[in-house]
């Protein structure tokens, strides 16, 4: 049996949205986060899930000042991505080092290969000399206690994790839009896997939605938080559940769904009666796969399955976020183009249980994607209107993040090796002089002199606010310009 997770309590403090509500003191804004780690383990929790990058990058020295004022056994993470180094170097091994030096710690419990999206990057991180053998060798050193990997897989990709034999426990993301996990997490218990659940209540859209939810509920007493918490907790491969509050309030909320006072029935009877009454109230893909094999190779499944978000929620850019982010993260898949191949030939409705529209989705599906640019032919057309053909010579994406990462592997795979020079510019302190995939990160008072005349801003959800602090660098010749415009998705999801 996995120890992962022996002796650790079952909700776990996220840091990724720690509160840091007065930005004109910074010194406050960091005591109260401080305080509430606190108030988290002098509660019980003692597995804090942090990781460079979370909260403006002050996440970590939150959880350093908080370790250093308790004297209670707390566990922690070392989180590295596989996309922050190369097999055979020492960037990964630095990195690890650098985060348990952050963290004031000589030995962290648990490393997380961080953030895994596909088959193919579990296939680079466990190759000779890659992320993995760097956690054996940290392990072996005495300096991480036991291996994980956080994932957004599909569910088949998910499998072939926990089949792998190689880590203790697996991180995924899982909530009442994701009860079809149920393969997934019978897999774990069965392999002896520790399941750490992330995004519990959906980035906080199930507790703004409590009457989309109130399946979830079996009495008045029960608030949707509870109730969801619980049904993510039923199932035995659940470990440990990860509470992202921003209070006190929040954090109590977490921790009263431990116990489950008010259902009649064990643990799993919870789940199954939730799930039966998402069902019914309304037709929804079951996920029965019997409108697959589309003769236009439309993935019919995926696309229907990924519909029930829209189905339980109230039409907005947000649900269309969240459409986008269900068909890549729990099946792989992604639009190629917005242009609708279905030729209406019947074959799948003709063939669903439930009587779904299909093909009427089908087709609302592909203009959405070309409405909110989340197909690869629109991402082509948006980057090479934003870069191609100026004459930049040098060009900064901003933040230095993931996500400009994957902006730059998304620009080399449409048009090849680019050409003009990249580097990455954020406002943290602790991110400026270092670097990230290989390349350097800069200040905006660096920007003139490094030669940059343009810089592309990354954030979907920071993209205004970035944007304002940095428009008057075009005063100074430099082209500021915005990668999302109004309504788009996320192109991480896509």
């Amino acid at each position: 049996m996995s120890k992962a997770f022996e002796g650790i309590f079952p909700i776990g403090f996220g840091t990724s949205r720690m509160p840091f509500p007065d930005h004109k003191d910074q010194q406050h804004d960091f005591e109260s986060a401080v305080q509430l780690v606190l108030y988290a383990i002098e509660h019980g929790i003692n597995y804090i899930d942090t990781a460079l990058g979370y909260s403006g990058n002050r996440a970590i020295s939150v959880v350093r000042e908080a370790i250093r004022r308790t004297d209670r056994k707390i566990y922690t993470t070392v989180k590295v991505m596989t996309r922050s180094g190369k097999p055979g170097d020492e960037g990964y091994y630095q990195t690890a080092r650098s985060i348990l030096r952050e963290l004031g710690l000589e030995q962290a419990s648990h490393f997380l290969l961080w953030s895994l999206m596909n088959n193919e990057e579990l296939l680079y991180a466990t190759t000779k000399g890659g992320l993995y053998d760097t956690a054996s060798r940290l392990k072996e050193e005495g300096r991480i206690g036991h291996i994980g990997v956080s994932v957004h897989m599909s569910h088949e990709d998910i499998l072939k994790v926990i089949d792998s034999g190689l880590f203790e426990f697996v991180m995924i993301s899982y909530n009442l839009l994701t009860l079809d996990m149920r393969k997934v997490l019978d897999r774990a218990v069965e392999k002896n896997v520790d399941i750490i659940v992330m995004n519990p209540l959906y980035g906080g859209l199930i507790p703004q939605n409590p009457e989309m939810f109130s399946h979830a509920r079996f009495s008045e007493q029960e608030n949707v938080i509870q109730a969801s918490i619980r049904a993510v907790l039923a199932h035995p491969a659940v470990k440990c559940v990860l509470a992202g509050a921003a209070n006190s309030a929040q954090l109590d909320e977490y921790l009263s769904a431990v116990e489950d006072p008010v259902f009649p029935g064990n643990r799993m009877a919870r789940l199954e009666a939730v799930k039966d009454r998402m069902m019914a109230r309304g037709p929804l893909c079951t996920g029965c796969h019997y409108c697959a094999d589309c003769p236009k190779g439309i993935h019919v499944p995926e696309i229907m399955n990924s519909r029930n978000v829209l189905s339980l929620l109230e039409a907005s850019p947000s649900t269309d976020q969240l459409f986008f982010r269900q068909l890549y993260e729990a099946h792989n898949v992604y639009l190629e183009s917005s242009e609708n191949p279905c030729i209406q030939c019947g074959k799948c409705e003709k063939a669903c249980t439930q009587h779904l529209p299909i093909i009427a989705s089908v087709a609302e599906t592909y203009a959405t994607a070309g409405r909110t640019c989340g197909d690869r032919a629109s991402q082509r057309h948006r980057l090479d209107e934003l870069l191609n053909g100026k004459g930049y010579r040098k060009i900064g994406l901003w933040p230095a993040s993931d996500a400009s990462v994957k902006i730059l592997n998304r620009y080399q795979e449409f048009f090849g090796k680019p050409p003009f020079e990249v580097c990455l510019f954020d406002s943290s302190k602790n991110q400026i002089g270092g670097m990230k995939a290989g390349l350097p990160i800069y200040g905006r008072e660096s920007a003139v002199e490094e030669g940059v005349d343009c810089v592309l801003i990354t954030s979907l959800r920071f993209c205004e606010e970035i944007y304002e602090q940095n428009k008057d660098l075009e005063k100074q010749g430099i082209a500021v310009k915005k990668l999302y415009r109004r309504g788009d998705v996320d192109w991480w999801w896509t």
